[in-house]
Formats: C-alpha cells, sequence, structure tokens
C-alpha cells in the first residue's frame, strides 16, 4: 500500500511539474554532454548543443522519455517503502539512483555509437525501443534485490560482518 501511495504521488509530481520544469530540461542537457564526453571517449566524434547530440550522421535528442527517471522513480519508490532503517534507504536511493545514471548514460551513448557504426536506423530503433528498456527495468529489480538483502542484515549484525 505504501508504494502504491508513493508512486501515484510521483506520477503526479512528474507529469504536473518536473517534466516540463526548467530543472528538467538542465538535467536532460547534463545527460547529453555526460554522454557526448563517453561517447569522445570511445574514439566518435560528437558535438553536444543543449540536449541535442550530433554525430557525423544522424542527431539525437535527448527528450523526457530518454531521462530514465520514471526508472529511477519506480526504484527509488520501491526503495522508500522498505521497511528498513531512513539511513539505509538513502543509501539505497542514492546507490540505485547512481547506478541507473551511469546505465542510461551509457544507453545514450551506445545508441549514438550504434548508429554512427551501423548506419542502420532499424537496429538503433531496436536497441532504443526493445533492449535498452529492459536492461534498464532489469537492472532496476537487480539493484533493489541486491539492495534489499543487503538491507535486510539487522545493522547490529552488518556491523559486525564488517570488515
Amino acid at each position: 500500500m505504501t508504494y502504491a501511495l508513493l508512486l501515484l504521488a510521483f506520477e503526479f509530481a512528474f507529469r504536473a511539474w518536473w517534466i516540463d520544469s526548467a530543472a528538467f530540461a538542465s538535467y536532460r542537457s547534463v545527460l547529453a554532454h555526460l554522454s557526448g564526453a563517453l561517447i569522445e571517449l570511445v574514439g566518435q566524434p560528437v558535438s553536444v548543443h543543449g540536449t541535442v547530440l550530433t554525430s557525423a550522421s544522424a542527431s539525437f535528442e535527448v527528450v523526457p522519455g530518454c531521462a530514465a527517471t520514471e526508472t529511477m522513480g519506480f526504484l527509488c519508490l520501491a526503495v522508500l517503502a522498505t521497511p528498513v532503517s531512513r539511513r539505509r534507504r538513502l543509501a539505497g536511493v542514492l546507490l540505485g539512483a547512481l547506478v541507473l545514471f551511469a546505465a542510461n548514460l551509457a544507453r545514450i551513448g551506445s545508441l549514438v555509437v550504434l548508429h554512427e557504426l551501423s548506419h542502420r536506423d532499424d537496429l538503433v530503433t531496436l536497441a532504443h525501443h526493445g533492449v535498452w528498456p529492459m536492461v534498464l527495468t532489469a537492472a532496476s529489480v537487480a539493484i533493489w534485490v541486491g539492495w534489499m538483502r543487503r538491507a535486510a542484515v539487522p545493522e547490529a549484525a552488518a556491523a559486525e560482518v564488517a570488515p
């Protein structure tokens, strides 16, 4: 029940406020610039202007659905709905959001590089709409399960096990 209420509140806030905010536009711009840096690290030239990445063969815009915000939100809500200490929930939210943020950077970068190497829109579409959504969803579930296994250990027992 807690998760359902948190989910409703999140969806309302996301749709009513966050998706059209200047802060979200800035977040998407950061995603584009960091993805551009990642693409350049693997040797592919790319330019970034705002939320648009332009390679030699195509341009890609980081639109609201490309930010992985909902996937991060669902994971964070699952962590927050878990009956453990606030400290452990905070750690779970921060760790989960960071891992999904990094995975999303890899997703955006890989789509640009895939297009650059293959020049096949059908492969990019399959990766964008088929493969990566499943990967991010599976990653969020795996993160939550892994965090739950660790968070479920009583804090006194965890302190005894820690090096």
